[in-house]
């Protein structure tokens, strides 16, 4: 649940023959759902991520994009943390460039922390845990 607002959620399904019944029936206006089953293999039988984030930009109506997979969660200020930074040091792209991860613990089924990832490095906004690396296409902002 991110608290930026206004968004939207848009679903690219690529799996099954059917659509996903629970896509198919929501009624919320915030949500787009395609479902595209041919997308889901390429010639070579293999899963083209590159060619399915760029239909889900095509179907994308808002003046900013944030990609989310399904395996990761993010702090619900995610999204306000990110077109901040872009607003303010007029970057034209973020990223984030640290992260959290954490490990299912088999036994218990709980999360057992693992610890603050970074694998990048140049100029950077950083605060207490986050990383955020913004690049800056055409004139900065003063």
């Amino acid at each position: 649940r991110q608290t930026y607002e206004p968004k939207e959620l848009v679903v690219l399904d690529t799996g099954g023959a059917a659509p996903s019944p629970f896509f198919a029936e929501l009624r919320d206006a915030r949500v787009r759902y395609a479902h595209e089953p041919q997308m889901s293999l390429g010639q070579d039988g293999l899963e083209k991520v590159g060619a399915k984030r760029n239909r889900l930009v095509e179907l994308a109506r808002g003046a900013a994009i944030a990609l989310f997979d399904d395996d990761n969660v993010h702090a619900p200020a995610y999204l306000e943390t990110m077109l901040e930074h872009a607003r303010t040091s007029g970057a034209a792209l973020v990223s984030l460039g640290a992260y959290y991860t954490c490990a299912i613990d088999a036994s218990s089924g709980r999360a057992k922390e693992t610890g603050w990832q970074n694998g990048n490095s140049g100029p950077v906004l950083r605060d207490k845990f986050l990383e955020i690396r913004g690049a800056v296409v055409g004139p900065a902002k003063a």
